[in-house]
């Protein structure tokens, strides 16, 4: 697994709890139902901006193999997989996290 299939499929897994838990949650009492919708709408919006950062990187590089074994095409695809690599230390317990991507 590379380093932005992993970030890829840690923000599946975010999206996916981010939705059940409104469905868990949805039909409560109105306040209560409004703040865990404004907290599922912010976790929806950061899975999207990350899954962004992952599509920017993925046009900066070209990848050679695994992990971290990658040519950038430019400066700015070495500070977007700095970027990646901060994103992906956020789930560093997870079994697919790999020691090279830590900063």
């Amino acid at each position: 697994m590379t380093l932005s299939e992993f970030v890829l499929s840690m923000c599946d897994r975010e999206e996916e709890h981010a939705r059940a838990n409104w469905d868990h949650f949805s039909g409560h009492q109105l306040i209560f139902e409004q703040g865990v919708q404004d907290i599922t709408t912010h976790r929806l919006h950061q899975v999207e901006a990350k899954r962004k950062i992952v599509a920017q990187y993925l046009e900066a590089v070209e990848e050679v193999g695994e992990g971290l074994d990658i040519r950038l095409n430019d400066d700015a695809g070495i500070g977007l997989q700095i970027a990646l690599r901060y994103l992906a230390a956020v789930y560093s317990g997870e079994a697919d996290y790999r020691e090279e991507w830590k900063l």
